[in-house]
């Protein structure tokens, strides 16, 4: 059986560049084509240093170039979301101001 595999020229050029495998995901388009896309590449060297903080339901993370907020909250929370969203966000503020890198 043929197929046909659809893959972008910047992907193509990485799989032929790398000995290594290219990770990525591959969708049906119909039954004989397929459309792969690689994972962008993660380069530890030019990771940035960061700061965390965390509390029960988030976790802010701060550094050079962008401040992040993720929260996680159960339906089932016993208490009000809507508190739990005030004071952790208030919390992580606080954690914001005093890590901000000039």
């Amino acid at each position: 059986m043929k197929i046909n595999l659809i893959l972008s020229d910047d992907d193509y050029r990485r799989i032929l560049a790398t000995p290594k495998r290219v990770r990525g995901t591959i969708c049906q388009n119909s039954p004989k084509e397929f459309c792969f896309r690689a994972y962008s590449e993660s380069n530890e060297s030019e990771q940035l240093p960061k700061r965390q903080f965390k509390t029960k339901h988030s976790t802010t993370t701060v550094n050079s170039k962008r401040i992040r907020l993720y929260m996680s909250i159960p339906r089932e929370e016993t208490t009000d979301p809507a508190e739990i969203i005030y004071d952790e966000v208030d919390d992580a503020a606080s954690f914001v101001e005093q890590n901000m890198e000039e």
